[in-house]
């Protein structure tokens, strides 16, 4: 959960979270799903959450897929506010 850890993660996803808050957004005009990931919310969350999310609803590899393409509401949100959880909580 939030404060503890929840297999298959091996730290709270809170932590997640506050490294998004952290991160500056990104000035590229796009990158890969799993890159996106990565730099924002970490290795863990972008090696199974959003891997996994991209092969189960886009049948392809996250470190090839376009983030501006699959997800662009995360994209925007990153771009806007510099967060994406405050992008998405304040559009």
């Amino acid at each position: 959960g939030l404060l503890r850890p929840v297999p298959p993660f091996s730290r709270p996803l809170l932590w997640s979270g506050v490294r998004d808050l952290l991160t500056p957004a990104g000035t590229g005009p796009d990158e890969s799903a799993h890159s996106f990931a990565r730099r924002r919310f970490g290795a863990e969350v972008a090696d199974v959450a959003v891997d996994s999310l991209c092969r189960g609803v886009f049948a392809g590899d996250s470190r090839t897929l376009s983030v501006r393409s699959c997800f662009p509401a995360l994209f925007r949100a990153e771009r806007r506010r510099g967060s994406v959880l405050l992008g998405l909580a304040l559009g």
